[in-house]
């Protein structure tokens, strides 16, 4: 009964712990300006949305500056140019001096 007791008590603060961590969520917001207004563009078959001076790239009419970093009008205009998250968003592939990021 006293093992029962200390596994349920074990249970529920982990728990109660879990529940408090803060996870860190995506905010995707339209991007509008006051007057209800967006810039936009297409530039290679991407759509961006012009937002507090950066450009984000458009995913399904919404933009996420707190995934997407906002880059310049040059960045985009350059071929072969892709969108990339966040540090959140990134991991790390290799040890030592052969390591690099890989955006996911």
């Amino acid at each position: 009964m006293k093992k029962s007791g200390k596994v349920l008590l074990s249970a529920v603060m982990l728990a109660a712990i879990a529940s408090c961590r803060e996870e860190k969520k995506d905010e995707w917001i339209s991007g509008f300006d006051e007057q209800g207004k967006a810039r936009d563009t297409v530039v290679q078959n991407q759509h961006y949305r012009h937002y507090h001076g950066a450009w984000f790239p458009i995913i399904m009419g919404r933009i996420s500056p707190a995934t997407y970093n906002g880059v310049s009008a040059h960045d985009i205009s350059r071929p072969g140019f892709r969108a990339t998250r966040n540090a959140s968003g990134m991991r790390s592939r290799g040890f030592g001096s052969s390591s690099h990021s890989v955006h996911s």
